[in-house]
């Protein structure tokens, strides 16, 4: 569903899938901060910048502090950049992180995204 509020769009996604549902909320042409969280029913991680996250927290599902990595990230792409060229050097033609397949059934979830959107 597509909103109009206040100037800024607003998208809104729930995705249902065998294990459990997935609900996507992302603003346009606001600045905002852009944390990230992902809600499961033994706890939460917390990102607090989707794009290039220099800090996340896991908790437990009575909000205590788990654990909490910090990474020394000037921007979003220096580890994909830094896992690319290690594969490279290594003569992989694809990542085992993230294999062909599995970009194509993302390419797939997100055409049907934006079919019914």
């Amino acid at each position: 569903m597509m909103f109009e509020v206040a100037g800024n769009e607003t998208d809104f996604l729930i995705l249902n899938f065998e294990y459990g549902d997935a609900v996507m909320q992302a603003t346009f042409h606001s600045r905002i901060p852009a944390p990230a969280g992902f809600f499961g029913t033994k706890g939460y991680i917390l990102i607090n910048m989707t794009h290039m996250a220099f800090k996340v927290e896991m908790n437990d599902c009575q909000y205590r502090l788990v654990d909490s990595f910090e990474f020394p990230i000037s921007n979003g792409f220096e580890c994909e950049m830094a896992h690319e060229c290690d594969c490279i050097r290594k003569g992989l033609i694809e990542t085992p992180i993230m294999p062909w397949n599995t970009t194509l059934e993302c390419a797939d979830m997100f055409d049907k995204c934006l079919k019914i959107c």
